[in-house]
């Protein structure tokens, strides 16, 4: 596979026994052996030894679109239970809806080339890297904008002696939320790879998601915490969709 953004919607394994009945001698577009299927795996051999979280991929991709609202939604009500920000009820709502577009308009971009059908014609390498400068853009927006508030006292903290402390917190969080989400979507994704880990696009959602989940924790709105301790999440994300890139060129 010489393109990995071109190919990663394509199983491994089938691209490569297609790959191989590809190279083999033909003989009016058909192998030169006398079994048409020569040179291919058993498929039902590969279908059969899926086990039931292999199958997921397999799904209608409504389905699978359904599955990956599923995933953001649940991982931000355990955040929103078990640990949301303090100040949630003074947060400005006006602020709050334009924080939220600028996450989650690039990471349905980045979901609708990740969870795109394989009967579908490819996406253009161009557009996956706009998905992908996309969700970088609206990261810096949302750090960028002006101080939301500082209606709660938790949102003025994270400065001083406790600020790599938080900041370092934060990225840990936003790290942890992301990787969850990566399992997640390596189950949807149909690319081929390990099942954990989906394609690069998937990557890129997934450390969305982790944003997204890290927003509803920290109540820290002052930007040098921003910048510290949720815009660094970016960078590993960054680096793991690069490898997987790298895995899927070669």
């Amino acid at each position: 596979m010489n393109d990995a953004f071109e190919h990663e919607g394509v199983p491994a394994d089938l691209a490569d026994a297609f790959g191989q009945a590809g190279s083999q001698p033909q003989v009016g577009g058909l192998p030169a052996s006398s079994d048409p299927a020569a040179g291919l795996p058993d498929l039902h051999a590969l279908l059969d030894a899926e086990g039931p979280l292999d199958r997921v991929a397999s799904l209608s991709t409504r389905v699978r679109w359904a599955l990956a609202g599923s995933l953001l939604l649940g991982l931000v009500t355990i955040v929103l239970v078990a640990t949301r920000r303090a100040d949630l009820a003074v947060y400005p709502r006006g602020r709050m809806a334009l924080d939220l577009l600028v996450l989650l308009g690039p990471l349905l971009l980045a979901l609708q080339v990740s969870l795109r059908p394989l009967s579908r014609a490819a996406v253009p390498t161009s557009r996956r890297f706009i998905a992908i400068a996309a969700g970088l853009i609206g990261v810096g927006i949302l750090m960028a904008l002006p101080v939301a508030h500082s209606l709660h006292p938790a949102s003025l903290e994270g400065t001083g002696e406790t600020f790599f402390k938080r900041a370092g917190g934060c990225f840990g969080f936003g790290l942890s939320f992301a990787a969850l989400a990566t399992v997640g979507m390596g189950l949807l994704s149909r690319n081929g790879t390990k099942r954990w880990l989906p394609g690069a696009l998937g990557v890129w959602a997934a450390g969305l998601i982790g944003f997204v989940s890290l927003y509803f924790h920290c109540p820290i709105t002052h930007p040098e915490h921003l910048w510290a301790g949720h815009a660094t999440v970016a960078l590993p994300v960054l680096a793991v969709l690069w490898a997987v890139r790298r895995r899927l060129d070669g």
